[in-house]
């Protein structure tokens, strides 16, 4: 009941402000005068005891000020008065109204933007059961630091490595769907050997993937669908498991349908990018001479044992590129082989872009102030700096457009200020100190 009864009070406060405050004020008048009246029957003139009372009650005005705070809705009556205050300038100058708001939804439009994507790259995990066990596997020479393999010797990796659980290859390999008097349609496929989607930690919502018989030659005129495919083309049949569809005016069978969601890992070679969808996989078969390893156009992905680490699979995949350049000198030779993880290879590259486009769009890293001013390092490298220049900024020890960090006049960093717009900077000073950060232009 307590509860309802300073609702009332508070909204009561709220909405009829006028009545409250001078209900307030006469309930103060009325104990002052009771005071000065008290004090006046112990013996003090009238000037004395009013005197003696504002001393005992303090200021009328600091008084009701503590009344009101006491509410608990100052913040919301301070508010309001913002709000008209804010109205009545808008209206005012209504030239001044629209550049703000339309500064204010492009910035706000930016930073949802960017931060939609950094959200989805840096900040939510890769669509895989324990993602950070993921593995890309190169090779690498001095020419080429990532390139794909070759079938016979991803094959070879697959069978000799103990410190993966699982390994698959894919290569790029589209289909055209007809059949059935229906318009041709281009599908992304891929090739993709046993135990891809295994790799990944997916299955198929309806039917299997392909087991090894399927790499065998002949036994590579079998499909699995996407599910977007499967609604778009097939009507979301669930009997279509184990009939032939036609692709390349020839009839394949489909064995599996992978469920909606199901996002390509990214490749390079031919490449179709992180999360583009991928309509169709088929089996990759070995065919041809396993001792001509002159062809590299594999791309093989991996899952690491629970406790290996990526240092431990990339030293015993270099031991086994040594026997395999040991057998095969004519085409193995020459390469080192390179473990990733899957997280590194696909956001690595873009990690410091985006983090830049977030500051530049945002806050910043730093705010410059035109061409002289203060601005805060965000790295955490550097708290504050001041731009020394002809405002007098600084100290003598530093050239106008020079920088001192943290205030320390020795310390002079070069600075080339981004003025309204936004940039980078890395500055360096004696001694071979350097930070680095992001501009934001006043």
């Amino acid at each position: 009941m307590s509860m309802l009864s300073d609702l009332r009070f508070r909204l009561r406060a709220l909405f009829r402000r006028d009545a409250m405050e001078s209900e307030l004020n006469d309930e103060l008048q009325f104990h002052f005068d009771h005071e000065v009246e008290k004090l006046k029957r112990a013996g003090l003139s009238e000037e004395a005891a009013r005197r003696r009372a504002r001393q005992l009650f303090g200021g009328h005005a600091q008084v009701m000020e503590d009344c009101r705070e006491a509410r608990g809705t100052n913040f919301l009556e301070t508010l309001g008065q913002d709000v008209r205050y804010a109205g009545r300038q808008l209206l005012t100058h209504p030239a001044f109204a629209v550049v703000m708001v339309l500064t204010l939804g492009l910035s706000i439009g930016a930073n949802s933007a960017i931060f939609s994507v950094i959200n989805s790259v840096l900040i939510q995990s890769l669509p895989y059961p324990q993602p950070n066990r993921l593995a890309y596997v190169f090779l690498s020479n001095a020419q080429y630091p990532k390139f794909p393999l070759n079938p016979f010797d991803f094959r070879d990796f697959r069978t000799r490595n103990k410190s993966f659980e699982s390994m698959a290859a894919m290569t790029r390999g589209d289909l055209q769907l007809s059949g059935g008097g229906a318009r041709p349609v281009m599908l992304h496929g891929f090739h993709i050997t046993s135990g891809y989607f295994h790799v990944l930690g997916l299955q198929p919502q309806l039917g299997r993937e392909f087991d090894e018989k399927a790499e065998l030659p002949g036994n590579q005129q079998q499909v699995i669908l996407s599910d977007r495919l499967w609604r778009s083309q097939f009507g979301a049949d669930l009997n279509i498991v184990g009939r032939a569809i036609t692709l390349n005016d020839q009839p394949y069978v489909v064995t599996g349908i992978m469920p909606a969601g199901t996002q390509h890992p990214g490749n390079n070679y031919h490449s179709l990018p992180y999360g583009e969808g991928v309509d169709i996989w088929w089996p990759f078969t070995f065919e041809g001479d396993p001792s001509h390893r002159g062809s590299h156009f594999m791309e093989v992905i991996g899952r690491l044992k629970p406790g290996v680490t990526m240092a431990q699979a990339n030293s015993e995949l270099n031991a086994i590129m040594t026997e395999l350049s040991h057998a095969y000198p004519g085409n193995d030779s020459g390469w080192n082989v390179r473990a990733i993880s899957l997280e590194s290879e696909l956001v690595g590259a873009s990690r410091a872009m985006l983090l830049v486009l977030l500051g530049a769009v945002g806050d910043g890293a730093a705010d410059c102030l035109r061409e002289c001013g203060e601005f805060t390092a965000g790295a955490g490298q550097h708290t504050a700096a001041r731009i020394c220049g002809t405002a007098g900024l600084g100290s003598a020890a530093c050239a106008p457009g020079a920088a001192i960090v943290d205030g320390e006049p020795g310390d002079c960093f070069s600075w080339r200020c981004a003025g309204r717009g936004a940039g980078l900077w890395r500055s360096e000073g004696a001694g071979g100190a350097a930070a680095d950060g992001i501009s934001a232009g006043a």
